[in-house]
């Protein structure tokens, strides 16, 4: 495990160093990480064992994507988000839920042999925005400002949407259950995702708004 992290670590410094002209480039970062991801695994060298069970592998991803949206999220704009909040909803609420419905006819259509739990799986995975996929556009400052706003809000909050009913689904697709238990299943993750997540939010913001407010010596 050890191995496996310093050699990751060892990568992002290195592309850290080289990241500013990188970011001037047609390739982008996570190209970069996916090719390297490629190349050490199982697949390419076989340098490192990156099972798709791996503990530390799947603790790598959950912090790197939390960094990238809590990176998001501390760049927003407060002006130009107050000023563009209807269209980031809409998406969300609207166009997110259209999307994975759109995705789930039209694999039902294309993969018409594969059980319809795993083809809503896939909906759930291909509908929402990128953040880190999307985070060329939203730092170009050749993009109208409100447009940049939008998406980068929309890329945000998509995954908060989407896990849960991604993990539901995917545990119904490995035991399949009856109505009570799936009930429960969905009362479970709306508490785990929804609840604790917003009050751990709401506590984070308590400690921040407590640090700046705190008389400095």
């Amino acid at each position: 495990m050890y191995e496996t992290l310093a050699v990751l670590a060892l990568f992002t410094i290195s592309y850290s160093l080289v990241s500013e002209k990188i970011e001037q480039s047609w390739v982008s970062g996570p190209i970069i990480f996916c090719a390297f991801g490629v190349a050490v695994g199982p697949r390419g060298f076989n340098l490192l064992p990156l099972a798709a069970d791996s503990a530390t592998i799947k603790s790598l991803a959950e912090l790197t994507l939390a960094l990238i949206l809590f990176t998001d999220a501390a760049n927003t704009n407060q002006a130009a988000l107050k000023k563009n909040m209807k269209i980031p909803v809409r998406l969300l609420l609207v166009g997110l839920p259209l999307t994975i419905l759109f995705g789930f006819l039209t694999g039902t259509v294309l993969f018409d042999s594969m059980p319809w739990f795993e083809i809503i799986i896939l909906a759930v995975i291909l509908a929402p925005t990128d953040a880190a996929l999307g985070k060329p556009v939203i730092t170009n400052s050749n993009v109208p400002l409100r447009y940049r706003e939008r998406l980068n809000i929309e890329s945000g909050l998509n995954d908060g949407i989407c896990v849960p009913v991604l993990i539901i689904f995917l545990e119904l697709a490995t035991e399949p259950s009856d109505e009570r238990s799936l009930a429960g299943m969905v009362l479970s993750q709306f508490i785990r995702e929804i609840c604790i997540g917003g009050l751990a939010g709401v506590a984070l913001v308590a400690v921040a708004i407590l640090n700046r407010s705190w008389p400095e010596n």
